[in-house]
């Protein structure tokens, strides 16, 4: 094991879980809430949060894509 690895697993985060949907939460919720705009149709609906989940992506330097983000916000607002 190398020692950035060893790095990381000492601050808690494994590999496996910066590229799960799950890891960033009520941030990623937060961000995506100014994107979600209920007055569109579903396919626009879906592809400004994609949109934002790009943007937070880009923002914050996270690995996520635009799909991920919005398959996330769309649990973890029980939308889904």
């Amino acid at each position: 094991m190398s020692k950035r690895s060893k790095q990381k697993r000492a601050a808690g985060v494994t590999p496996a879980q910066r590229y799960r949907r799950d890891v960033h939460g009520q941030g990623l919720v937060d961000f995506m809430q100014a994107f979600d705009n209920d007055d569109l149709s579903d396919g626009a609906w879906q592809a400004m949060l994609e949109d934002g989940g790009d943007a937070y992506a880009e923002t914050f330097g996270v690995k996520i894509s635009g799909y991920d983000a919005f398959m996330e916000y769309v649990e973890l607002r029980g939308l889904a």
